[in-house]
C-alpha cells in the first residue's frame, strides 16, 4: 500500500508520520486474497446512449461545476477523496451553500483520510438542506497524523480501504467523472504544484446507474454522518466557514476574477453521442478485497482486447499487480502497439511509488511500443499558475474508438482496496479527442523512454537525449536505491 505524500501536506511532522505509515504498510504488505471461481458472476453490464463532453481545460472543468451548481433546482450528489481548504475548495462550498439556500438538497460523501476536525464540514452540515457523510472514518482524530498512524496500524484491515471515487451530479441532468478532486491544484490555481488531470461531462440515461451506486453507498454502514465523526462544535450560521471564505477570496482576488471570467465565457458544450457503460466497484470489496471494477472491465473488454491493434494506457502509477505485467506482455506478444503514459520519477507526487516503478522501467520499455514519462517542467498555458505539475490522468483508449475515464489508477490499491468508478465510452470522435488531450504538446511534456542497442535505458525529449533519469531529486534517487537494496514488494 502507499499513501500519497502530496505537496499540500506542508508541515514537516505530517510528512514524517506519512512516511512511517508508508513504510509500515509496505513492510506488512500481503498478497491479494484468492479469487472465488464464481466471483461476481451475477453482475450484468448496462450499455446506454449518452452524451459526453471531454472538458478541454482545467479552468473550464471548474467553471462547468460552478455553473451546474448555480443552475441546480432539486438536488446535488457528490463523492470525493479530498476537498482542500483553499480558494477552489471554499468557492465550491460557498456555491453549495447558496444552492442549499435556494432549496436544493445537497448530499456529499468524503473519504476520511485527509479529514480531521474539519469545522467547515460541521458548520455546512448545520444547514437543513446540506447532508455530509464521512467514508470509513478513523477513530483517533484529536492528535492529528500521529494518532491516525497508530489507529491505522490497529485497524489496518478496515482503514486500508478508501473512497477514491470522484462523482459530481446535479439534478440527474449533468454529471462529471474523472480523476479530479476538489482543490486549487486540480484546476490550475495552485501556486505550488498542479495536477495534469482530466474528466468528462455526461448527460443521459447513464446518470441513473451512477445515482443508484451513490445511493447504495449513502445508505451503507460504511459512511457516517459528519456530526457523529467530527466533534468540532459548530458556530451559528456557518460563522467560521464564511469568515475563512472571505479571508481567502480577499487574498486571492486575481485568481477569483479569473475563475469568474471563465464562468462568464462558457458556451454550450459540444457533446458527442456515444454508447457508454457505467462501471463500479461493489461495496463487498470493503470486506473481501476483490477487484470488482477491474474484473468487470476485463469481462467486457476480453474479446475486444484479443483482436485490438493499439492500446493507449494513461495512469499516474504504473506498477505491477499480483500477476506482474502479464496482461501487457500477452498484448505485446500478440503484436498490439502499446502506448503507456505515466509519471517520471521527477513528476511523481508519491516518491515511493515512483521508486517501485523505477524497478520495472526496463521491462515496461521492452513491452511498450511507446513509453512516455511526464516531465516535471511541462507547461500548461491554460493553468493560472505556471508551476511544477504531476501527471494524474486515468484513462485508456482501444483502437482509437473505445475509451475509459474514471478514478482508478490501474494499480494494486485501485484493484483491491479503493472504491473506484468509471465510464466506458464507445465513440471514435471522443477517443480521438481524448488522445489529442493526453498527447498535446507531446514533445515538450513527455520524455520518451526506450532501450538502446545495448538494452540500456535512454530518455528523449525534443532534441534532448540522456541515459540518466532526468530531473530526479536526490531524495527520489535514494528512495529508488532503497527499494532495490531491500527488494521491497509493492502489494496491498
Amino acid at each position: 500500500m502507499y499513501i500519497s505524500t502530496s505537496w499540500f501536506l506542508t508541515h514537516c511532522y505530517r510528512h514524517a508520520v506519512l512516511l512511517l505509515m508508508v513504510i509500515s504498510c509496505i513492510a506488512c504488505s500481503s498478497a491479494p486474497p484468492p479469487r472465488p471461481v464464481d466471483f461476481d458472476k451475477t453482475w450484468q453490464p448496462q450499455t446506454v446512449l449518452s452524451e459526453v463532453y471531454l472538458l478541454p481545460t482545467a479552468p473550464e472543468a471548474l467553471a462547468r461545476r460552478i455553473e451546474a451548481v448555480r443552475q441546480a433546482k432539486h438536488y446535488i450528489q457528490l463523492e470525493y477523496f479530498t476537498w482542500d481548504h483553499d480558494l477552489v475548495g471554499a468557492y465550491l462550498y460557498r456555491e453549495l451553500l447558496n444552492a442549499a439556500d435556494r432549496g436544493v438538497k445537497v448530499r456529499l460523501v468524503l473519504d476520511d483520510l485527509m479529514e480531521f476536525e474539519d469545522r467547515w464540514l460541521v458548520e455546512l452540515a448545520e444547514h437543513s438542506n446540506i447532508h455530509i457523510r464521512i467514508f470509513n472514518p478513523f477513530d483517533s482524530r484529536q492528535l492529528g497524523w500521529f494518532s491516525r498512524a497508530f489507529n491505522f496500524q490497529v485497524a489496518k484491515q478496515r482503514l486500508n480501504h478508501r473512497l477514491h471515487e470522484k462523482f459530481f451530479n446535479v439534478d440527474g441532468e449533468v454529471m462529471i467523472l474523472g480523476g479530479r478532486n476538489i482543490g486549487d491544484s486540480y484546476f490550475g490555481y495552485s501556486k505550488k504544484a498542479n495536477f495534469f488531470d482530466l474528466d468528462v461531462m455526461v448527460k443521459g440515461e447513464s446518470i441513473r446507474e451512477f445515482e443508484r451506486n451513490f445511493q447504495r453507498l449513502w445508505s451503507s454502514e460504511h459512511v457516517r454522518d459528519v456530526w457523529r465523526v467530527i466533534k468540532a462544535t459548530p458556530k451559528a450560521n456557518q460563522a467560521t466557514f464564511l469568515a475563512d471564505y472571505l479571508s481567502i477570496i480577499k487574498k486571492r482576488q486575481p485568481e477569483l476574477q479569473h475563475i469568474e471570467q471563465q464562468i462568464r465565457q462558457l458556451t454550450s458544450p459540444d457533446y458527442s453521442t456515444a454508447e457508454v457503460m457505467p462501471l463500479f466497484d461493489s461495496l463487498d470489496k470493503l470486506t473481501d478485497s476483490q477487484p470488482y471494477l477491474r474484473s468487470r472491465m476485463q469481462s467486457v473488454l476480453g474479446a475486444c482486447l484479443a483482436s485490438s491493434s493499439s492500446i493507449l494506457i494513461s495512469t499516474p502509477y504504473l506498477v505491477p499487480s499480483e500477476d506482474s505485467f502479464s496482461s501487457l506482455k500477452v498484448l505485446s506478444d500478440n503484436g498490439v502497439a502499446l502506448t503507456l503514459l505515466t509519471n517520471s520519477s521527477a513528476s511523481n507526487d508519491s516518491p515511493f511509488v515512483g521508486a517501485y516503478y523505477a524497478k520495472h522501467r526496463e521491462e515496461l520499455a521492452g513491452l511498450a511500443h511507446q513509453l512516455f514519462e511526464y516531465a516535471k517542467q511541462a507547461e500548461h498555458p491554460d493553468y493560472y499558475h505556471q508551476v511544477k505539475t504531476y501527471y494524474h490522468n486515468k484513462a485508456f483508449i482501444v483502437d482509437q474508438r473505445l475509451s475509459y475515464i474514471g478514478s482508478s489508477n490501474f494499480d494494486p490499491r485501485s484493484n483491491f482496496l479503493n472504491m473506484e468508478l468509471g465510464l466506458l465510452i464507445n465513440s471514435r470522435t471522443f477517443a480521438l479527442q481524448l488522445k489529442a488531450y493526453l498527447l498535446k504538446n507531446q514533445q515538450q511534456r513527455f520524455w520518451r523512454v526506450s532501450l538502446n542497442e545495448q538494452q540500456a535505458l535512454v530518455w528523449q525529449k525534443d532534441q534532448q537525449l540522456t541515459n540518466k533519469n532526468p530531473g530526479s531529486s536526490a531524495f527520489k534517487r535514494l528512495s529508488e536505491r532503497l527499494y532495490r537494496l531491500l527488494n521491497i514488494k509493492y502489494d496491498i
